[in-house]
């Protein structure tokens, strides 16, 4: 493990704040994917929760991009978040809890 922080994160497109947590698909080995739950902030000063995807890639992360933006904007407080990987059978799914803080 490189203890050295990847580039591409956070990527400037995103409008990102403070990262929550990393996901690693559960069909890494194959697609590369790992999943970033982050707090995401507007223009106007208001942050929500967020999801963005990308691959590492030696010393990067390529390719980040949105994949999930709450509708939940809020002005100021402290916001915190969870993501995981839950499996039912033959599926697996990306499910994403918030809560904010005064």
């Amino acid at each position: 493990m490189n203890p050295q922080p990847i580039a591409g994160w956070p990527a400037s497109s995103l409008d990102a704040r403070t990262l929550n947590s990393v996901i690693v698909h559960p069909q890494f080995a194959q697609n590369h994917f790992v999943y970033l739950s982050y707090v995401k902030a507007n223009k106007d000063g208001m942050t929500t929760m967020a999801i963005a995807r990308g691959r590492p890639d030696d010393a990067a992360l390529t390719n980040v991009q949105d994949v999930f933006v709450t509708d939940a904007w809020v002005k100021g407080g402290q916001r915190s978040g969870d993501a995981q990987y839950r499996s039912s059978g033959r599926t697996s799914r990306l499910s994403h809890t918030s809560s904010v803080g005064g």
